[in-house]
Order: structure tokens, then sequence, then C-alpha cells
């Protein structure tokens, strides 16, 4: 019995789940939203400010950042998916990728459930658990990634 029978499920959802969400970077970058949708987003406030005070290059420069790691991130996963040889360092990034989404998603969902329980469910409070517990489910397919890539044997 394998120790993740169900492992490539969990990294195919890692692999579409940062591919959407560099997608939602680049369509954020696009103008489909504007300021309001970065606002939305969860982008620090001076983001939507300044997009709206027409200073985009600082806004857009990280969010297309976000968005490029994202994306490597999903080549990482893919990697760990397919029968051809891993990217350099998989295992590393995988297991740090990981680690950077459990522990935000974690973090994430204890800070909300705090404020929820203190102040009661708003609509942002609702979208920002959801966006906790898809980062969470994130790091478990990252997780299954980095126990598919088996440690190389020690050679004697």
């Amino acid at each position: 019995m394998t120790l993740m029978p169900h492992a490539p499920i969990w990294i195919s959802y890692a692999v579409w789940g940062c591919v959407a969400g560099g997608l939602l970077h680049i369509a954020a970058i696009m103008g489909m939203g504007g300021a309001d949708w970065f606002d939305f987003l969860g982008a620090p406030p001076q983001y939507g400010e300044a997009l709206r005070a027409g200073e985009w290059v600082e806004a857009v420069l990280i969010t297309l950042g976000i968005a490029v790691i994202l994306f490597i991130w999903a080549a990482y996963a893919f990697s760990a998916r397919s029968r051809a040889k891993p990217l350099p360092l998989a295992r590393f990034v995988c297991a740090a990728v990981a680690f950077i989404f459990l522990l935000r998603g974690a973090i994430g969902l204890g800070l909300l459930l705090y404020v929820i329980m203190l102040k009661g469910p708003t609509v942002m409070n609702v979208f920002h658990l959801g966006a906790s517990v898809f980062i969470l489910t994130l790091g478990l397919g990252f997780a299954a990634a980095f126990l598919r890539l088996r440690a190389p044997a020690i050679s004697e």
C-alpha cells in the first residue's frame, strides 16, 4: 500500500490551482477589475490607492511577480506529477512551497475564524475564509508532490 494512493489527484489540484492563481493575478493586471478588484482580492490597500491615483508600476510589477512565481510552482508540481525527469531541486521546492501554503492557510484560517467569532461573518470574511482553505489544500497538493519525489538512494 502506498503512502498517498491519491497523490496524482492532489498534485494535479496543486498544478491547476497555481495556474488559476497566476491567471487571476494576470487578469487583475489586465484591468479586468481595476483597483476595486485588487481591493477585493486582498491586495494591500496601498496598491488599490496607487492604481486609483494612476501610479500603477509597483502594483503591476508585484502582481506580475506573484503570477510568475505561481506559474513556476505549477511547473514544479507538474514535474512531480509527470513521469519525466523532475525539474532541478524539485523535492526541495515542493517541500518549501508545501510549507509556505500550509503555514499561510493555517494562519489565515485561524485568524479569520477568530475575527468571525468576534465580529460575525461578512462577505469579505467568507471570501478570505474560502481562500485560506483553498491555499491550505494547495499545500496538501505540494506535500503530495514532495512525497511522490523519492529521495535519492544513498550509495555506499
